[in-house]
């Protein structure tokens, strides 16, 4: 698992959206975004074409 700032998060995300996806090497794909918030925390505040957490 790797952390990031949200500055470094948006650079790569916008890498990765110019390149395609792929940005030719894996360190460059867009990454997988895993939110582990609670539904009223999502609903509050998310990022754009993130689905809801599934939560049991």
């Amino acid at each position: 698992m790797q952390q990031l700032s949200a500055t470094q998060l948006k650079e790569w995300l916008t890498a990765s959206t110019s390149a395609g996806g792929s940005g030719g090497s894996p360190a460059r794909r867009r990454p997988l975004l895993l939110d582990v918030r609670e539904p009223w925390e999502f609903e509050l505040c998310h990022l754009a074409d993130l689905t809801p957490p599934a939560h049991a």
